[in-house]
C-alpha cells in the first residue's frame, strides 16, 4: 500500500509539466537601449491586474545603469472622491554583457532575487515587448510577457511583429492579460508622495485618514532615506477626479 502511494507520488513529480520554466527567446539584433528611454503605456502582461500601468526607462547620469519605474494608477472609485494615488515600483536594470545589450539583469532593493530581462521585440517609436525571469529559479519562475506601447493604444500593425515573435516561441499572445488605458491621469501630473516598504493599501488607509494635513503641506512624507531605489512610493493626488 505505502509502496504504491510512494510510486504515484514519484510519478507525479516526475511527469508533472514544467510550466514555470523560462522561454528561450532571441534578443532583439542590434539593439540600443537608449532608444528605449522615456515613458511607455504597458498595454498587455502577464498576470496583470491593475488599469493605466506605465514604464519608466532613464539612465543614471553617473553610472553604466538603467532604473525601471513601472506605475500603477488608483480605480475610478478613488479617482471620484478627488484620491488619485500612484503606487510606483522602482528597479535597476544593469546590461551584464555588452555583446548582447538586449539581455539585462532587473533588481529590486527590496528583493534578493534577480530578474533576467530579454527585449525581443522594439521599433524603439511604436512597440517593445520584454519577457522577464527569475533568475536561478526555474522550477518556480513566473515568466512574463510585457508588450508596451508610446501611447495609450497599440494597433494591429505594430502589434503583429511582437505576436509573431511570441508565436515562434510557443507562447499565445491572445491570452495574455490586456491592461486598461482609459480614465487614466495624464502621465507627468504631480502629487504628493508617501514612500512605504509595508505595501499599499496600508499607506493609502494612512494617507486617506490624515488627508488634510497631506493636502495642505504639499510636502514629501517618507521615514526612508531619498537614496534607497526599489521601494514603493504612493502619489496621493487632490483635486482631480475623472
Amino acid at each position: 500500500m505505502h509502496r504504491t502511494v510512494l510510486l504515484a507520488v514519484v510519478s507525479a513529480l516526475v511527469f508533472a509539466p514544467c510550466g514555470g520554466t523560462c522561454p528561450d527567446v532571441d534578443p532583439e539584433v542590434n539593439f540600443d537601449v537608449n532608444k528605449i528611454l522615456g515613458h511607455w503605456y504597458i498595454v498587455q502582461q502577464t498576470g496583470a491586474k491593475h488599469p493605466c500601468l506605465t514604464l519608466n526607462f532613464t539612465k543614471k547620469a553617473d553610472k553604466d545603469e538603467y532604473r525601471m519605474i513601472e506605475t500603477c494608477q488608483s480605480s475610478k472609485f478613488f479617482n471620484t472622491l478627488g484620491l488619485q494615488y500612484e503606487h510606483h515600483t522602482k528597479g535597476k536594470l544593469r546590461v551584464p554583457n555588452a555583446t548582447s545589450p538586449a539581455i539585462m539583469d532587473l533588481s529590486y532593493t527590496l528583493s534578493i532575487r534577480t530578474l533576467k530581462l530579454t527585449i525581443f521585440a522594439t521599433d524603439y517609436e511604436n512597440y517593445l515587448g520584454f519577457l522577464t525571469c527569475i533568475k536561478g529559479f526555474a522550477f518556480s519562475n513566473k515568466p512574463q510577457v510585457t508588450i508596451a506601447s508610446r501611447t495609450p493604444g497599440l494597433g494591429p500593425p505594430h502589434l503583429e511583429p511582437v505576436y509573431a515573435k511570441l508565436l515562434k516561441y510557443n507562447i499565445n499572445p491572445y491570452v495574455i492579460d490586456t491592461v486598461k488605458q482609459y480614465e487614466c491621469a495624464e502621465h507627468g501630473e504631480k502629487g504628493i508622495f508617501v514612500k512605504a516598504v509595508s505595501g499599499t493599501v496600508d499607506t493609502v488607509k494612512g494617507a486617506i485618514g490624515s488627508v488634510v494635513n497631506l493636502f495642505s503641506s504639499g510636502k514629501k512624507d517618507s521615514n526612508l532615506d531619498p537614496k534607497i531605489t526599489g521601494e514603493n512610493e504612493i502619489d496621493v493626488r487632490a483635486g482631480q477626479s475623472q
